[in-house]
Formats: C-alpha cells, sequence, structure tokens
C-alpha cells in the first residue's frame, strides 16, 4: 500500500477508485520508513497520513461524502467527513476557507455546525484555527443588542477548543460591551465599579472603540437616571473631544455638573493606600525591586530577585499574588496575568509581565525562568490567599514565553505552584467553615490586624503602563498581609507545624479539573451541617475610626490596634477544632483532588513551613505594620 500511495501518478484512478472512509484501515497495514520503528503508535499513524496526497484526499471528501442531495444524508456524510479529516490530520493542509464552505453552512442549525468545526479543528495547527474563526467572526453583527448566532457559535468554539477570544475582535468587543453595560448583569447597572474605574478601563491606549464603550455607558448611565455618574465619565480629560460629550451639549443640567466635576484635580498619585485607615506596606517605593526596571531588556533586576530567593536555596515563606483581567471567566479563558508582587522578610518585588513580554526573546525567557523557579521551588512556602483556577491559569499562561506559544502548537509544559499554603483554607479550618467562606482578604485583616484593606485600586486597570504607585502598593499588600497574618496564627501558637504541613498543596497541570471545587467548597472543616458563617465586619461597616466617629455611629467597644500584644485579644480569635484530626482529612482531599505535595519535595516543604513559626520575624513584621499605618500621611493631606 505505501509503495502505491508514494509511487502512484495522483491523477489516476487510486484515489478515485478507493472509498475514502477506507483510508484508515489502509494505513494500519502501512509501515512506516526504515528509522520509525522505535516511534510511538501516534507518532506512526501521523507519519502515515503524511503519506497521503492531500488535495485527492480533499477531492475525494468532497465528491463522495459532501455532495449529496438530500439534507439527512448530507449531514451524515458531512459527520463522516469530519472525523475522516481529524483521524487523518488533514486539516493542516486544508485552508481556511474550505473548512468553511464545507463543515460551516448555515442551512445547519448552531449544534450541528459546533460539532463539526470542533471535531475538523480538534487538532489542527493553532494559525489555522485561528483564522477560521476570525473569518467566523466577521459574520458576527457588533451592532446587534442581542446575540446572535454567529456569536455563540464563537464562544462554543472557543470553549470546545480552547482558544483565545482576543483573536475574534467582534467577538471580544461584544463582551467587553456586554461587561459594561450588557442586558444581564454589568458593571454599570450593578455599580460594581465607579465611573473612575469604568474610564481606567475603557482610556486603556489599545482600546479601539473607546468612544463606542463611553457612548453605551454614558447612555446607560442616563437612562438609569443617574446623571452625576454619567457627569464623572464625561468630565475626564479623555473624553474632553469625544463625540459623545459632543451629543449631549445641549443638556444643560449635564453640562452644569460635568464643569463642577472638571474643577475636581482628582487624587496624586502616591505609593500607598487611596482611602485613609487602611494598610501600608512598611517600604517606600525606593525600597522595592521592580522586574524588568526602566530598561526592558535588562536583566540585572531578575538577578537580583534571583540572589535573594533562589542561590542560597534557603528555606523561607513569601507572599505572592497576581493581577489580571478578564471579561468573562468561561468565554475569556486566555487571559493572562498583568503585574506579579513576591514578598519575603525584608524585601518587595513587583514584576511588570506586560512588560517582559515586549522584551527580546532571549531577556523575556531569561525573566521568566528566573520567576518559574521561584514558583517551583521546593524550599520556598508561597503563601496567597484564595487562589483559583481562572488566578492560576492566569498566571500559567504567563509564565510561557511568547515564543513557545508558536503559531501551530501549545507549550508542551506549564509552570507549577508549589508548596502553597492557601490562606483561605487556614481560616476555614480555623473558623470551622469552607474556604469559599473566607474570600475575603479585608475581611480577615480586620480580624487579625484590626486594619482595613484599601479596595480602591481592587478593580483597575492592571494592563495600563505605566501603572500606578497606589496600584503597586495594592498589588503588594493583597501579596504581603496573609503571610504576615499566617506567621503570627503560628507564632503565637494558634496553630502547629503539623496543621500547617498538612494543609500544604502542589497547583500543578495533574491538578484535577475539579480540584477548587473539592478545596474550596467541599472541605468543609466542621461536623455541623453547612450555615451561614459569621462574618467580622471592616472597620468602615463598624463606623470605626481612631480619632473621631465616622457615619454617625458610635465607636463600639472592639480593641484596635496590635491584637498581638494583648493576650485577652488573641482569646477571642478563632481556633482550630482538634477534636477530630480535620488535617489529616485535608491531606486525603488534597490527595484525591491530585494537588498534594509530592513525597520528594515534602522534606523541603517542612522546612519551609517551620520557618512560619520564628517569632522574632513576626515580631519585627507586626512592628513595621502598625509603625507605618501610624506614620501615614492620609491621601487627603497630600493633595
Amino acid at each position: 500500500v505505501r509503495l502505491r500511495v508514494e509511487d502512484e501518478d495522483h491523477q489516476s484512478g487510486l484515489y478515485s477508485n478507493v472509498d475514502v472512509r477506507a483510508w484508515p484501515l489502509f494505513l494500519d497495514l502501512w509501515d512506516p520508513a526504515d528509522g520509525y520503528a522505535d516511534r510511538s503508535a501516534d507518532e506512526k499513524h501521523l507519519l502515515r497520513c503524511r503519506g497521503l496526497h492531500a488535495p485527492s484526499i480533499y477531492a475525494q471528501i468532497r465528491v463522495q461524502l459532501c455532495s449529496k442531495g438530500d439534507r439527512y444524508e448530507r449531514w451524515e456524510g458531512l459527520q463522516q467527513a469530519a472525523k475522516l479529516v481529524s483521524s487523518l490530520h488533514q486539516a493542516e493542509h486544508l485552508e481556511e476557507f474550505q473548512i468553511r464552505e464545507l463543515f460551516n453552512d448555515k442551512e445547519f442549525d448552531l449544534g450541528q455546525r459546533r460539532q463539526l468545526l470542533s471535531e475538523v479543528l480538534r487538532d489542527a495547527p493553532r494559525s489555522l484555527v485561528r483564522e477560521v474563526l476570525f473569518h467566523i467572526d466577521e459574520d458576527v453583527e457588533v451592532t446587534d443588542r442581542y446575540d446572535d448566532v454567529e456569536l455563540r457559535l464563537i464562544h462554543n468554539l472557543i470553549f470546545d477548543l480552547d482558544e483565545d477570544i482576543r483573536c475574534c475582535p467582534n467577538a471580544f468587543f461584544k463582551l467587553k460591551r456586554d461587561w459594561l453595560a450588557g442586558r444581564r448583569e454589568s458593571v454599570v447597572d450593578s455599580e460594581a465599579l465607579t465611573p473612575e474605574q469604568i474610564c481606567d478601563h475603557l482610556e486603556d491606549p489599545e482600546e479601539v472603540n473607546y468612544e463606542e464603550l463611553l457612548r453605551l455607558a454614558v447612555s446607560r448611565y442616563m437612562n438609569l437616571g443617574k446623571r452625576f455618574q454619567a457627569a464623572r465619565m464625561l468630565a475626564r480629560e479623555a473624553s474632553k473631544e469625544s463625540k459623545v460629550k459632543e451629543t449631549r451639549r445641549n443638556d444643560m443640567q449635564l453640562n452644569y455638573l460635568i464643569s463642577i466635576y472638571k474643577e475636581d484635580e482628582g487624587r496624586q498619585d502616591h505609593f500607598g493606600p487611596v482611602e485613609d485607615q487602611c494598610i501600608v506596606m512598611p517600604y517606600g517605593v525606593e525600597n522595592v525591586l521592580f522586574v524588568p526596571g526602566e530598561d526592558i531588556n535588562s536583566t540585572a533586576a531578575i538577578e537580583v530577585l534571583e540572589r535573594e530567593l533562589l542561590l542560597e536555596e534557603k528555606p523561607q515563606t513569601i507572599g505572592v499574588w497576581w493581577k489580571w483581567r478578564c471579561f468573562n471567566p468561561r468565554i475569556d479563558t486566555h487571559a493572562k496575568a498583568a503585574i506579579l508582587t513576591i514578598t519575603w522578610p525584608g524585601g518587595v518585588a513587583v514584576v511588570d509581565l506586560i512588560g517582559l513580554e515586549k522584551a527580546h526573546d532571549d531577556r523575556e525567557r531569561r525573566n521568566k525562568e528566573v520567576l518559574g523557579r521561584i514558583l517551583e521551588a521546593r524550599f520556598l512556602l508561597k503563601v496567597g490567599h484564595l487562589i483559583d483556577t481562572p488566578a492560576l491559569r492566569a498566571l500559567q499562561l504567563t509564565m510561557v514565553p511568547l515564543r513557545d506559544w508558536g503559531d501551530d502548537r501549545r507549550p508542551s509544559s506549564i509552570t507549577s505552584v508549589g508548596p502553597v499554603v492557601d490562606f483561605a483554607m487556614v481560616a476555614a479550618y480555623m473558623k470551622g467553615c469552607a474556604a469559599k467562606d473566607e474570600k475575603s482578604l479585608r475581611r480577615l485583616a480586620f480580624m487579625y490586624l484590626r486594619l482595613d484593606i484599601c479596595e480602591a485600586e481592587a478593580c483597575s486597570n492592571f494592563e495600563r503602563r505605566p501603572m500606578r504607585l497606589s496600584q503597586q502598593h495594592h498589588a503588594l499588600v493583597r501579596a504581603w498581609v496573609p503571610a504576615v497574618i499566617l506567621r503570627a496564627c503560628c507564632a503565637h501558637g494558634l496553630l502547629n507545624e503539623m496543621e500547617v504541613q498538612k494543609l500544604t498543596i502542589q497547583l500543578s497541570g495533574s491538578a484535577s479539573d475539579s480540584w477548587e471545587e473539592v478545596m474550596h467548597n467541599k472541605l468543609w472543616f466542621s461536623t455541623k451541617q453547612r450555615q451561614e458563617v459569621a462574618q467580622w465586619p471592616t472597620m468602615r461597616e463598624q463606623g470605626i475610626e481612631l480619632d473621631q466617629q465616622e457615619f454617625g455611629m458610635e465607636p463600639t467597644e472592639m480593641f484596635i490596634g496590635n491584637i498581638w500584644q494583648e493576650p485577652e485579644e488573641l482569646q477571642k480569635l478563632p481556633v482550630p477544632d482538634r477534636l477530630l484530626n480535620w488535617p489529616q482529612y485535608a491531606a486525603e482531599t488534597a490527595q484525591h483532588a491530585r494537588v498534594a505535595v509530592s513525597p520528594e519535595a515534602q522534606p523541603h516543604a517542612v522546612q519551609a513551613v517551620q520557618t512560619l513559626f520564628d517569632k522574632n520575624v513576626s515580631t519585627a513584621e507586626l512592628q513595621a505594620l502598625y509603625r507605618a499605618y501610624d506614620n501615614w500621611k492620609p491621601a487627603c493631606d497630600m493633595q
């Protein structure tokens, strides 16, 4: 069979006289050329498929399977054709218009077209998949208020083929439009973001649809009777010359509000919290290690970070967190982290992940190689808060050098993160609930530190460059606070080594698809029935200020300050239920979810956990925290 295929004139009757559906059976009889005996079965099959004459195969598939007149028979033939193209690896030899012509016939409904295209493109080169999606995206009606069939097809294919919606400009625009002011829950309707935060996302220099999105947001605010919010958006400098403002020039009330907001010069950017009475990092901006630094092609900063954390292989605990922008976690599954923050006793670092990808390939690879080693280092215990699947995926996608993605392949390996202690799990263990019940780091900070976390920058656009100093401070606080609280709990006897070791996990590509649901929701640290967990209020919700009353409420009798120096206050903190061996149950659950620390990494993880119990380090951190808070000049005094 092989000799006939290789030697036969392709214009003769070999291909036309053979039922095209029989080729997979013929290939099973075909031995690859000498020298490939040691290849795997899949590699041998691929070699056999590449020996076929692709144009002849395509022609016979079209004639024999896709030319039936009856709609039902044609559907049956297209199903066989899609499976045949996939099994013979012929998609890489086809043009995108050939695939769309055969398998995207609008005579068939959405589900049928999805089935055919998903089957054909399943193992196709990524460049071809993206090209097919791009041309289907051209049929998406961007002016249609509601989702159309082509848009739903794009969403389904992106989910099936694990592709990035950013390769479909129209679908991505409608995704942002729905996030902004869609007919379902949107940030404008729910007021989840302030007008300033919304503008922070819309005014991105790379946003080509700024005018349309601004018009949509302002119109929705006006329809809801929220003129003040619309005026705040139109009063910004970026809106000054927009057509949106020009179309509202006859609205005298709106223009009056715009003139008032224009007089507000806004806040001065500074390295610290935007709101008063919030946690302040005990580091100045001059003490922060910025990676890659002013010169994106320099590796000096990453070498400093490598010396601090890796070269001596010293066991220690570090705090990590990262920020990314995702408009819909079900569809936008290829969102990448924009910033990574790392803290350790005596130092902090801010890594501009977007800046790294603008550097030369070798510089980007060098920076990400060091960062990957830090995240995977067995002797570094990483502490974060409520690390979930979207967060982990965003970081792992960013850690892959751009060159390794290529046009036609996916990365062969991804970065793992571990050993990791998720402080949400620790807090849930101590309180007797599930990790998702402790999803608010702000409440945990108030419970254990009696200080608030500034959330003004939490929903800002971390992809804009240059980043504001207040954004960098917020990201560092998110990385630093869980590690500080965990160290304090360990050093003051609220937790023991065995408990922390059992709650340590390893997040890698081998984790089960349901690991987040198992570890954060089903892992319930109590014998009681699931019920609403009592939450600690924040300072603002209690009306607590250190110097004056707020919101007209009387101050409560709750102690405000460093509770770790007050034995009576420490006794009020939640402690674990040790009647049952919950840590062992958590370790067995992690094993089932395939996120347990590997046996070879366990000794290193144990040594890293032991560093949490150094009371001198914890005391120094807490003293620095409250000293920075006491010395902080409120934002209003900086204006």
